[in-house]
């Protein structure tokens, strides 16, 4: 780029417009892992919902220790005492 434009600024700029793009992406993936890593509940699953739901159906009194996490990208499980 330096050579057909002879502007010598160009090189560091660019590189630090790739190192933007890079950490964005990067930042992104992390989150993501994170979130998988410490069992989070799936962005698609409404937890307090959910929780409603099952105490709608019959001779269900309680629920105790509800759990929903994601064992691998769109595969969730439930686990509970009902």
């Amino acid at each position: 780029m330096i050579q057909e434009t002879g502007w010598m600024q160009i090189d560091p700029i660019l590189s630090l417009f790739v190192c933007v793009l890079l950490l964005r992406s990067t930042i992104e993936i992390l989150k993501e892992s994170y979130h998988f890593l410490m069992e989070g509940v799936p962005h698609h699953v409404d937890y307090l919902q959910l929780k409603k739901d099952l105490l709608k159906i019959e001779d269900v009194l309680a629920i105790e220790g509800l759990h929903v996490w994601e064992v691998s990208p769109g595969h969730s499980m439930l686990i509970a005492h009902i």
